[in-house]
């Protein structure tokens, strides 16, 4: 179903392209660069997850119709899609009409026993609507109770009474509903064991929900978004303006900005970058923070080089280091498993202390949680060789950063072609840009030394 649905999808991008180049000939030349990013993006993020957060105020938004198409459109090129409701400017006008003023401490919201119903109300009013949307398009979608919370409590004095904070999510269950083709919703509420409801932040949620579902992006839309040089400080390291507005951070860039900014920034921008920061700390790559009152901001934001908003990323290169002595140890137990499995070549403390140069680790919570080794070879040729991660850790895609570290480091050494040998990892490079080689593609030592009942795969990539 889900080919299906992206094989329709990219047909649809190019008969629109083509229909309209029958009278404009030139249109489809301009757009060239467009088309090549649109199905290289649409391939990359196939069978994906990203979770979307919409806040409230853009439900009443002339434009909330097209977000949701753009979310309908995403779907049904295959992404698998999770959103999240955001509902405060519902819950603050429902509680309005009851005479009930809202009250806040620290940008959360204090959630009074008797507003509890009228909050439950506003958050699957708001729900509701994305799933009304969401019909049109003919897409299902269902909202479920798929979070375990428990009270907030007292904090630094103040009593924030039903408000609670996540506790647990049942990813096996929203996994069930995207494996069916259905969109999950959440409502920004989650209960106990007890079955007492509590109002959380949906912000807080969809942080959950990236992490443990390992999603590969985060967006939050909001209905005004703007980090200006203006208005803010930036600090040059880990940041990225262009035309004045910021739009690129890393964890640590953002880290810094929220510390440089402290009164600057409103508590909703504030508590966007903070879950957003900590969403990236969980494993979470990148983080989108999108003004929903712009036309088609999420189809830019995924299917564009360029963007259109605030992303916040891993820096893919902050836990990778040459291998030291002290790591050998690490190491040799990383390797074990693919040792015994037949995977990795055999190697021996000596041997790792002698090419120790060659070898990377890649370093969380002070463990080494992956490593590999880039070996130079005569003629201008690298082995990418020894490449194993913690199975606690792979979520993360170790692997895959640690390998695009080596790519980066054959291009300093000035390297014109990398290659390795593997014996069930294929669909593992070729997914990173590898083609499949045979032994003209090994330097002369590397030939003679094949082993031939081993039978290894061989894998080559040009990197000049």
């Amino acid at each position: 179903m889900e080919q299906n649905s992206h094989d329709s999808f990219m047909n649809g991008v190019m008969n629109g392209v083509i229909d309209e180049g029958e009278e404009n000939p030139d249109l489809v030349s301009g757009q060239v660069e467009l088309i090549r990013e649109v199905f290289k993006y649409a391939k990359r993020f196939s069978s994906k997850r990203f979770v979307i957060q919409i806040t409230s105020a853009l439900i009443e938004h002339p434009l909330f119709p097209s977000l949701i198409q753009d979310i309908a459109t995403l779907h049904q090129g295959g992404i698998r899609i999770i959103l999240v409701a955001g509902a405060g400017r519902r819950i603050d006008a429902v509680l309005r009409q009851f005479n009930m003023e809202p009250e806040f401490a620290g940008g959360l919201r204090i959630s009074r026993e008797p507003m509890l119903p009228l909050i439950k109300m506003a958050a699957f009013d708001t729900a509701n609507r994305m799933m009304s949307e969401l019909s049109s398009h003919q897409v299902s979608s269902v909202i479920g109770n798929w979070v375990r919370a428990r009270a907030l409590g007292v904090v630094n004095g103040t009593d924030f009474h039903m408000t609670g904070t996540v506790e647990r999510i049942s990813a096996a269950q929203i996994e069930r509903v995207l494996n069916d083709d259905i969109i999950p919703i959440l409502p920004c509420i989650g209960w106990n064991n007890l079955g007492q409801a509590y109002n959380i932040s949906s912000l807080e949620l969809a942080r959950h929900l990236a992490s443990n579902l390992r999603a590969e992006k985060l967006f939050y839309i909001t209905s005004a978004f703007r980090l200006s040089e203006r208005d803010f400080r930036f600090r040059e390291e880990g940041v990225v303006v262009n035309n004045g507005a910021l739009t690129r951070m890393t964890a640590a860039g953002a880290r810094n900005f929220l510390e440089d900014n402290t009164g600057r920034l409103d508590a909703v921008a504030g508590e966007i970058i903070v879950h957003a920061t900590e969403a990236v700390s969980s494993g979470v790559e990148r983080v989108h923070i999108l003004n929903g009152s712009s036309d088609g901001v999420l189809l830019k934001e995924t299917f564009s080089t360029k963007g259109s908003g605030v992303m916040i990323h891993a820096d893919p290169f902050d836990a990778i280091r040459p291998m030291e002595e002290a790591d050998v140890s690490q190491v040799l137990r990383l390797m074990t498993p693919g040792i015994e499995e037949g995977q990795l070549l055999p190697r021996g403390r000596q041997q790792l202390l002698e090419q120790r140069g060659d070898f990377v680790v890649y370093v969380t919570d002070g463990s080494v949680r992956g490593c590999g080794a880039l070996h130079e070879y005569p003629g201008k040729l690298g082995e990418i060789a020894a490449m194993a991660v913690d199975p606690g850790y792979n979520h993360l895609g170790i692997g895959q950063k640690i390998l695009r570290y080596l790519i980066q480091r054959s291009r300093e050494q000035s390297l014109k072609q990398i290659f390795a040998l593997t014996t069930r990892a294929s669909d593992w490079f070729m997914s990173l840009g590898f083609r499949k080689g045979d032994l003209s593609h090994l330097p002369e030592e590397k030939r003679l030394s094949y082993n031939k009942g081993r039978n290894s795969r061989i894998f080559y990539l040009p990197v000049e």
